[in-house]
């Protein structure tokens, strides 16, 4: 495995914090962990290699959520603060002549 993949994993992990809540994380890493494991027989690795590239793998998986999670966290924050009016107070439309 190499750094690419990490990578790619754990951008797949940012845009599943984006987008779902963290029960997610189990049916992907279950795919994850079949994906290295496929990858790992194909190529001849050994157990013990095999069982290190899923830890490392899942981990790349959860660090990439908790990165998405806290990006939508940011993101909402500001949208947030985008609605609020300007000095605390509730801004009400003028009435023109034409409205009464």
């Amino acid at each position: 495995m190499t750094f690419t993949t990490f990578g790619v994993i754990f951008l797949i992990g940012v845009v599943l914090g984006l987008r779902f809540k963290v029960l997610i994380l189990v049916p992907a890493i279950f795919v994850v962990t079949g994906y290295v494991v496929g990858v790992g027989i194909a190529h001849g690795d050994r157990a013990a290699t095999l069982i290190l590239m899923v830890a490392l793998v899942a981990t790349a998986l959860q660090c990439g959520y908790l990165f998405g999670v806290l990006v939508h966290a940011v993101i909402a924050s500001v949208m947030e603060r985008a609605r609020k009016p300007v000095g605390g107070q509730a801004v009400t439309p003028r009435r023109g002549l034409i409205n009464g």
